[in-house]
């Protein structure tokens, strides 16, 4: 079974929480066009008309793959 966090949404607010960063940042790391590209940084889901969350395990792991070395 998996944790429970893994099936978790969460919304921009806490993705700033847990990454350090504020939402320009975030939406710069998901950008392609964008110099702060990060092509790992998970893609948040679309829940609704005019709503998007991450999945916590995805948020996660990247900041896991960042920090540990």
């Amino acid at each position: 079974m998996a944790p429970q966090s893994s099936l978790r949404l969460v919304g921009l607010k806490e993705v700033e929480l847990l990454t350090g960063r504020r939402k320009s940042c975030i939406y710069n790391w998901m950008n392609p066009k964008h110099p702060s590209h990060i092509p790992d940084f998970p893609l948040p889901k679309k829940i609704g008309i005019r709503s998007i969350a991450w999945i916590l395990a995805d948020v996660e792991s990247w900041i896991l793959t960042r920090t540990v070395k």
